[in-house]
């Protein structure tokens, strides 16, 4: 039996139209299968505002479209970032999991080399297997009726 990842794990990026509503981003896919030496997923996002210097971000669980809608799982802030223009600064996230499961969250200022990591630690407020299975059949549903 090989362990996957039940739910896409995201992070939030910018919503240019509606800035209240963030977009969760997935960095790893739902059903990727987690090997014995763990995983390892890297995506690049760019700076969302003109002289951006900090940037907080904000890890989450989920299907949904917008962060909000998912299950927030943590948040750290990326500091001492270059004051670009807006897209010129590179923040490379990575997502690892490993073979128990924790995952741990890195981000990387290209234009500095500054690293920054947390590992979340806590299953509070997360889904359990049947609410999982549950959600599953609801997304399949909502497929299968948006498509005719």
């Amino acid at each position: 039996m090989i362990d996957v990842v039940p739910r896409p794990l995201c992070i939030a990026t910018a919503n240019h139209r509606d800035r209240s509503r963030s977009f969760a981003t997935p960095v790893i896919n739902s059903c990727t299968p987690i090997p014995p030496e763990g995983i390892s997923y890297t995506e690049c996002f760019a700076n969302s505002r003109d002289d951006q210097t900090c940037i907080t971000l904000r890890i989450c669980e989920g299907e949904a479209e917008f962060f909000d809608d998912n299950v927030k799982l943590g948040v750290f802030e990326v500091t001492d970032i270059p004051p670009r223009p807006r897209g010129q600064v590179t923040i490379k996230v990575t997502m690892r999991v490993d073979s128990n499961g924790i995952l741990s969250v890195a981000a990387k200022v290209d234009q500095t080399g500054q690293e920054m990591e947390v590992t979340v630690t806590s299953n509070k407020g997360r889904m359990t297997s049947e609410q999982i299975l549950e959600k599953q059949s609801e997304n399949q549903m909502y497929e299968a009726n948006t498509q005719t």
